[in-house]
């Protein structure tokens, strides 16, 4: 039986949670993972390719850094993980536009991100 491939794309500028979310996703063999440092990046891929699931943090997705990217991430029918600091949502109202945001509420363990990211990729 032939494994269903996922794509991956992480957009993360902290090269030590970009190293854990890579060990985090070890248990997937099944996910092509494609990695960006920042959101120029990140954005060119993403119009080339709607991934399956992105997983970014706070200051990238709201486009602090790249407004282009917010709104790229708003076209692309996929599922969305952003990781956040901040205790509440609604102190972020254009992020509520997205598909499908999912939130992890910073400090989160590895047990409460693998559980997210299986949850997604059914």
């Amino acid at each position: 039986m032939e494994v269903k491939k996922h794509t991956v794309i992480v957009a993360e500028d902290d090269p030590i949670i970009a190293w854990q979310i890579k060990k985090l996703l070890i248990p997937w063999s099944n996910l092509e993972q494609l990695y960006f440092d920042n959101a120029e990046a990140a954005t060119i891929q993403l119009n080339l390719q709607c991934p399956n699931l992105i997983i970014t943090n706070l200051k990238l997705a709201h486009g602090w850094i790249n407004p282009d990217f917010l709104q790229v991430l708003r076209q692309c029918d996929c599922q969305v993980i952003i990781m956040t600091g901040l205790c509440d949502i609604r102190l972020q109202p254009d992020l509520s536009v997205l598909v499908s945001p999912n939130f992890l509420y910073k400090p989160f363990n590895s047990v409460q991100f693998r559980e997210c990211i299986a949850s997604l990729l059914v």
